[in-house]
C-alpha cells in the first residue's frame, strides 16, 4: 500500500524506490523486496532472520546491526550475505548501539543516506535532532509535574501501613516470580502485540497476587479513599497530562504514538493491566514509597530473568531498559504525589497511563 501511494506522487521515479525498516519492520521490507524486484534498494536494520532473505537473490541489500545487540542479529547479516551475488549486499555494522538506539546511530543514518540513488549535496541532518528535542521536552514534561502537584491541597499524611520489610520482601518477589510463570502458561501471544501482550498479563497476574497478599497481611484494612467531584476533576487535569507527557516527546522524537487500528482496543486492555499491578504494589507497599518503587524493579528483574530461562520471548530482553525508564518515571511521580498526601489510588493510576502508552503504541503489532 505505501509503495503503491508513493508510485502515485507526483515528481517521484518509480524505478528508483528504497524501502528502509528496522527490526520486525526489516524482515517486512525485505521479504516486499524479494517478491517484487523493482525495488531499486533495501535497507534492513537489525534483520531478526536471515531466512527472509533467499540464497542467491540478487537485489540490492544494505544490513545494518548494532554493535551490542544480540548475537542472533549478527548471525541474521551472515545468512543474509552468504552466496549473495558480488556487490549485492552492503554488511553496516554500527559501534555501541543496542536494538533502539541503532536507529539513531550516525554510522546508520549514514548508511541510509548512502543508499539514496542520486541524493542531492547539502548538509546531511543530524540523527540526533529529533530525538535530543524530545528528550529535552520529555524532561521538561516530567519535572513538570511537580509545580503541577502542589497545586493539589495539602492533606494529612498518613503513616506507612503495610507489612513488616521481611514479609512484604516475601510477598513481593514469589509474586513476580508466579506471575511470570503462569504467564508463560496462558496464550498470550493471541494478544496481537509483539511482546506486550506477554508484559500485559505478567503485570497483571502479579497485580493479582500482590492485592492478595496485602489482604492477607491485613484483612479489612483499606486506605481512605477521597472522592467527590473535586477528586473526580483531579484525577481527570491529571491523567490528561501524563497522556501529554508521555506521548507527544515520544511522537514527536522517536515513533508514532498515536492508537491506530487494533492499537484503540489495545491500549486500555494494558492499561488495566498496569493499574491492577501498581494498585496491588501499592496496597502491599501500605504507603511506604520505597517499597512500592521497589516492586516496580523487582518486577524488571523478574522479566528480564523470564527471557533469559525461556519462559517469555527472547524480544522481552529488548523493551527491558524502557520498561524499566517507565517504572522510574512512575515511581518518581508517585514519590511527588505521596509528599502531597494526594489519594492513594492516584499515583497508579497515573503509573498505568504512563507504562501502558508507549507500550500499546509502539511495540509492533504482531
Amino acid at each position: 500500500m505505501a509503495v503503491g501511494w508513493l508510485r502515485g506522487r507526483p515528481g517521484v521515479d518509480r524505478d528508483r524506490i528504497v524501502l528502509v525498516g528496522h527490526s520486525m519492520g526489516a524482515g517486512a521490507v525485505v521479504r516486499y523486496a524479494v517478491a517484487h524486484p523493482e525495488i531499486d534498494r533495501t535497507v534492513a536494520i537489525s534483520l531478526p532472520d536471515g531466512g527472509d532473505v533467499p540464497a542467491g537473490w540478487p537485489g540490492n541489500l544494505t544490513l545494518v546491526v548494532g554493535g551490542l545487540e544480540f548475537a542472533g542479529f549478527r548471525q541474521a547479516v551472515d545468512e543474509a550475505t552468504r552466496d549473495a551475488p558480488p556487490g549485492s549486499r552492503t554488511r553496516v555494522v554500527a559501534p555501541g548501539v543496542e536494538h533502539v538506539s541503532v536507529l539513531f546511530a550516525p554510522r546508520t543514518h549514514a548508511a541510509v543516506l548512502d543508499a539514496l540513488p542520486g541524493r542531492t549535496g547539502g548538509p546531511e541532518p543530524s540523527p540526533l535532532t529529533r530525538p535530543g528535542g524530545a528528550g529535552l521536552l520529555l524532561a521538561g514534561l516530567a519535572l513538570g509535574f511537580v509545580p503541577l502537584a502542589a497545586l493539589l491541597p495539602r492533606r494529612t499524611r498518613p503513616g506507612a501501613g503495610g507489612p513488616r520489610t521481611g514479609w512484604w520482601l516475601a510477598a513481593t518477589v514469589p509474586a513476580a516470580g508466579l506471575g511470570a510463570v503462569f504467564a508463560a502458561l496462558l496464550p498470550t501471544t493471541r494478544l496481537p502485540l509483539a511482546v506486550g501482550g506477554y508484559v500485559a498479563v505478567f503485570l497483571l497476574l502479579t497485580g493479582v497476587l500482590l492485592a492478595a497478599a496485602a489482604r492477607y497481611a491485613r484483612p479489612g484494612g483499606t486506605p481512605p479513599t477521597a472522592s467527590g467531584v473535586r477528586s473526580a476533576v483531579v484525577a481527570v487535569a491529571f491523567l490528561g497530562y501524563a497522556v501529554l507527557a508521555v506521548a507527544l516527546p515520544l511522537h514527536l522524537g522517536l515513533t508514532s504514538t498515536v492508537p491506530v487500528g487494533a492499537r484503540w482496543w489495545l491500549l486500555p486492555l494494558v492499561a488495566f493491566c498496569c493499574l491492577v499491578f501498581l494498585l496491588g504494589a501499592e496496597r502491599l507497599a501500605g504507603g511506604d514509597g520505597l517499597r512500592y518503587a521497589a516492586t516496580g524493579g523487582i518486577a524488571v528483574l523478574v522479566l528480564a530473568a523470564a527471557a533469559v530461562l525461556g519462559l517469555a520471548p527472547g524480544f522481552v530482553l529488548l523493551v527491558v531498559p524502557l520498561f524499566a525508564a517507565l517504572v522510574a518515571w512512575q515511581a518518581a511521580w508517585a514519590a511527588v504525589l505521596r509528599r502531597r498526601a494526594a489519594p492513594w489510588w492516584l499515583a497508579p493510576l497515573l503509573g498505568a497511563v504512563l507504562l501502558a502508552w508507549p507500550i500499546a503504541t509502539t511495540l509492533p503489532l504482531a
